[in-house]
């Protein structure tokens, strides 16, 4: 990668008198980044010639923030903090194109006869473009009144979000290979590629993709506060918030608006000996969290997303696929055209159904229980307990057959109402979904449960950790730390995003999509790490010159397995038994049996960081030069592997269980700065 990136961070202070204080802030970033690429092998870790022709995506991003604070000290016991802030923001992503030539995917999967038995691609290396501008605003004030043993806080948190074209254009075409005897989506009304010239079943697809749009989201909290200091030594803190999210697509429709949000947070600190030699503390809360915008990219907004399965007679110089003729559908019907697995075809979204009424935001409890001690006159330790506990998650659901089924076991005709392909919707509650009629007489209102979408479980996600450290600070000479944390994660919903394989739809990733791919996803979740060592410290060597360093051991993070759904090995791959949402190998089954989240790991990893600083006498030590160099050892351990086990029935991918990322290499940092 070839890159360059501009900062600029500057900050002004005005005392206008003793008790009024003004602060201006500015941040600005910009970072560009290109690239060659390389062969690599995988076996030996070794990196391989140039591609001639081939380049990763072109990067842009760009921030900046301006900040304004005041401080007012209104009385001896009246303070009012009031901050305001503005950002805004780039995103650009471009995908190397080259004309007559398109992303070719699962190329081991081409017709052998006709490819000479060699896979045939190309240098083009991405399909999706980026160019969304983000825009922020952002007020908080409070105001704290000192009454007696009570230190009382009122004050409001708001915060406004606005994107402009976020979401992925489709920049260059795609051609995804694949070879089956059975119907290729039975669901979607696909039917087999098998024909007396392609009797093994070999067919391609052609995806379209675009989800461009925009969307805004505006929060608003107030919040009450009183810490309470009954006695010298204990302090008692009791506090409520309380949180506004709406959330409106492109044509400013709300599709959320959730009020009365009320979040009571409780904690308490114990000087034992009055002299800040032992400390207990205790807290607990609950934490709101919002509908994050991208909810409106692929869900409130229109989006296309489809595929169009052709079979073929030859592959040309590119890997491209020529003489197409459509699949027909099932049992000999027509050729569907392009389908979509959600519904994706551009339409208009109707936002009153999407959103159910009566949808809940994500929210988590949280307890943590802890103490700090010294240890003599040099050195302190601690411990804390943390437990969260999620009790309500927002995901989509793509399963419009199941609300048929509920329609139907009302008495309400599915014919008679607009059911799409997707909904937001609690996992394991119970939502409200209001549909529109078709004859325009109004809206049908219809409540689904767990049990109507074929759940047979409902969100889960539970964090214990206990974290131990233990401290020498700076005493002019040296410093140490020791950090460890034994943690766990587990359940069956990582959060608003799927990292286990990548996935960035926020609020809107395939889990919970439908009830089969939840089916054994109760496990370890992708980011449970059950160990973290850190270990670090500094050296004054003389005034000039001082020496850090930084060992960090963490331990590996669970390794899932996706595939076609055929957990004890019974179900023939390729028939609709196996892919029963169409969705591919996207199943918590893996080669004909159960992959139970977190059985497997990636390895330990052990990076080290080092650093060296000089503060020259001769500058009264104000100018300070720095070199860091992080991953000193160069240790290029896996992070993170393809979990996806197949490219079709019975083939078993290329990539599966290759690393999707790496340590970061070895690289120096040079600093210098002035104290002024």
């Amino acid at each position: 990668n070839k890159g360059s990136a501009s900062k600029i961070n500057a900050k002004l202070n005005w005392n206008i008198n003793d008790n009024n204080l003004l602060e201006y802030t500015y941040l600005y970033e910009d970072e560009h980044r290109t690239g060659r690429l390389y062969s690599y092998d995988f076996n030996s870790g070794t990196e391989g010639a140039l591609l001639e022709g081939a380049y990763p995506d072109e990067v842009r991003t760009k921030s900046e923030f301006s900040i304004l604070k005041y401080t007012g000290y209104l009385t001896d016991s009246l303070t009012l903090n009031a901050t305001y802030g503005r950002g805004n923001f780039l995103n650009q992503v471009l995908p190397y194109s080259i004309p007559g030539q398109a992303l070719i995917s699962s190329a081991t999967s081409q017709n052998p006869a006709l490819n000479g038995g060699t896979p045939i691609t190309n240098n083009v290396k991405a399909r999706n473009g980026r160019d969304g501008r983000d825009y922020t605003t952002g007020l908080r004030a409070e105001l704290e009144w000192v009454i007696g043993d009570h230190t009382l806080t009122a004050g409001v948190d708001n915060l406004k979000s606005e994107a402009k074209n976020e979401g992925q254009s489709q920049e260059n075409q795609q051609w995804v290979y694949g070879r089956t005897t059975a119907n290729i989506n039975g669901d979607l009304g696909v039917g087999s590629p098998v024909s007396a010239s392609n009797p093994n079943g070999y067919f391609v697809n052609n995806i379209i993709f675009f989800t461009s749009t925009s969307m805004t989201l505006d929060q608003k909290a107030w919040f009450l506060e009183d810490r309470w200091q009954i006695t010298d030594n204990f302090l008692l803190s009791l506090g409520v918030r309380n949180d506004q999210f709406t959330n409106t697509n492109n044509f400013g429709e709300k599709y959320m608006d959730a009020k009365n949000q009320w979040a009571p947070r409780i904690g308490a600190s114990w000087d034992v000996f009055g002299d800040s030699s032992f400390k207990l503390f205790a807290n607990a809360g609950r934490y709101f969290l919002a509908m994050p915008n991208n909810v409106a990219i692929r869900g409130a907004s229109s989006s296309t997303f489809t595929r169009e399965y052709f079979t073929y007679t030859g592959i040309d110089q590119y890997g491209n696929p020529t003489g197409l003729t459509p699949v027909g559908g099932v049992d000999g019907a027509p050729a569907p055209g392009p389908v979509s697995a959600n519904g994706e075809y551009g339409q208009p979204i109707d936002v009153l159904a999407f959103a159910p009424k009566d949808l809940k935001n994500m929210y988590q409890d949280e307890y943590i229980l802890g103490f700090d001690k010294t240890l003599g006159s040099k050195w302190s330790y601690g411990a804390k307990l943390t437990y969260r506990d999620l009790k309500s998650s927002i995901d989509d659901i793509c399963d419009p057959d199941r609300m048929v089924a509920a329609l139907e076991a009302r008495g309400i005709d599915p014919d008679s109402v607009e059911i799409a392909g997707c909904y937001m919707f609690n996992p394991g509650g119970t939502n409200t979904f209001s549909l529109k009629n078709v004859d325009g007489s109004g809206r049908t209102e219809i409540r689904m449960g767990a049990a109507d979408w074929g759940l047979d479980q409902g969100v889960k996600r539970v964090y214990k950790a206990l974290d131990l450290y233990l401290e020498h600070p700076f005493d002019g000479k040296w410093e140490a730390r020791i950090d460890y944390t034994y943690s766990k994660l587990q359940g069956n919903n990582e959060g608003q995003v799927k990292s286990e394989f990548g996935q960035s739809n926020i609020s809107k990733t395939q889990d919970w999509d439908a009830a089969e791919i939840m089916r054994f996803s109760d496990g370890y979740l992708a980011n449970d790490r059950r160990h973290q060592l850190k270990i670090r410290g500094s050296y004054q060597i003389t005034p000039e010159w001082m020496v850090s360093g930084k060992l960090t051991a963490l331990s590996g993070m669970p390794v899932s397995c996706l595939g076609f759904y055929n957990p004890d090995g019974s179900i023939t791959e390729g028939s609709d038994a196996s892919d029963p949402i169409g969705y591919g190998a996207s199943y918590h089954t893996c080669l004909g049996s159960i992959a139970k989240p977190g059985d497997k790991r990636t390895p330990w990893t052990f990076p080290v960081d080092l650093s060296v600083s000089y503060r020259p006498a001769v500058f009264d030590h104000k100018l300070a030069l720095g070199l860091q160099v992080f991953n000193a050892l160069n240790q290029r351990r896996a992070t993170q592997l393809d979990v996806t086990s197949e490219d079709d029935p019975y083939i078993v991918s290329d990539t599966y269980l290759l690393p999707l990322s790496q340590q970061t290499p070895r690289y120096v940092l040079f600093t210098a700065s002035v104290d002024f």
